[in-house]
């Protein structure tokens, strides 16, 4: 899966953390404890995934739909709504109406121009919507702390019925409350792993 992503000399990064980690410390900036955050990972040679532009520019596919999805990295399936406002919602697990902090990522209008409204299905309001399965992962990509502090970027197969399992996974790690994600692995599942969540999460 071909996602733009930020990376930076190691040196020029270094310098930009020590920049901004002294600012922080001097002015108690939230923004510069961000920015410091950023640039420590870059620094380290991590990669950074702008997540709000890497779906904006993946856009939409041929049934307007995000052709990119995002799930907390414990999730078994995702689904998927707009609001007539044009905001574009990525949901887990739980009921949309019933949603507790971290069970969501919302994306604001315009992220997604054109996307139709899945909020509603044969006209009425919280009926299907559009989901798709969550990617495994591997025990050598599997990070020691709880999944469900890290999230999922991958090419989905939106369905409203039986979902399909994904290919090619991104395992990121969210950096506050922003939509910049630092990437940790990329792989693509293999067919007995595609096999194996097909009976377990479809």
């Amino acid at each position: 899966m071909d996602v733009p992503q930020i990376e930076m000399d190691k040196d020029m990064a270094q310098a930009a953390y020590e920049e901004y980690k002294a600012g922080f410390e001097r002015f108690d900036d939230s923004e510069y404890e961000r920015l410091a955050t950023v640039y420590r990972h870059l620094a380290q040679g991590k990669r950074i995934l702008d997540l709000k532009a890497a779906m904006t520019s993946a856009g939409l596919n041929e049934d307007g739909l995000p052709i990119l999805a995002v799930a907390r990295a414990d999730a078994r399936l995702v689904r998927l709504r707009t609001t007539r406002a044009g905001e574009t919602l990525f949901w887990w697990d739980r009921g949309a109406r019933k949603l507790r902090d971290g069970d969501a990522i919302e994306f604001p209008a315009g992220t997604f121009p054109g996307i139709p409204l899945w909020d509603m299905w044969n006209g009425k309001e919280w009926s299907r919507k559009p989901k798709a399965m969550v990617p495994i992962v591997p025990p050598q990509y599997r990070p020691k702390h709880d999944l469900g502090n890290y999230h999922i970027v991958w090419d989905p197969t939106w369905t409203f019925d039986a979902p399909t399992p994904p290919i090619d996974p991104i395992l990121c790690k969210r950096i506050d409350n922003t939509f910049l994600f630092v990437v940790l692995a990329v792989w693509d599942l293999t067919d007995i792993e595609r096999a194996v969540i097909m009976g377990t999460r479809g």
